[in-house]
């Protein structure tokens, strides 16, 4: 009886099927190219005192991080964070509710290179 209740389970736990979703399968898109990065401070009240402090735009759209993503991608760049100056420009929402379209030409933009 013993034996008949063994088999019985080998093969009732042998049979079981999982189904896959197309959730579970492997994203096979091939990786974009970044033409432009801004990672860009926000102003008070707005940073949440220190909370959430930087705004992330990748060729001009906002990407949807939340405030860990954000403050271990500005840790791995090395970025301090520092309120920024009261401009009109940053009242008007440069940089935090939309990207800064014209970079002064006299500020250089800084390339990153990161390898893995």
């Amino acid at each position: 009886m013993k034996i008949k209740i063994l088999a019985l389970l080998f093969i009732i736990s042998g049979c079981a099927e999982k189904k896959v979703t197309t959730h579970q399968l492997v994203n096979l898109t091939p990786p974009t190219i970044v033409s432009s990065m801004q990672i860009n401070r926000l102003p008070h009240p707005f940073n949440l005192n220190g909370e959430n402090p930087y705004a992330v735009w990748v060729d001009g759209k906002k990407l949807n991080l939340d405030k860990n993503q954000v403050k271990d991608l500005a840790r791995s760049l090395n970025l301090k964070f520092e309120q920024p100056e009261d401009t009109a420009q940053i009242h008007n929402g440069e940089g935090w509710l939309f990207p800064i379209q014209n970079l002064n030409s006299d500020e250089e933009e800084e390339e990153i290179f990161i390898d893995n």
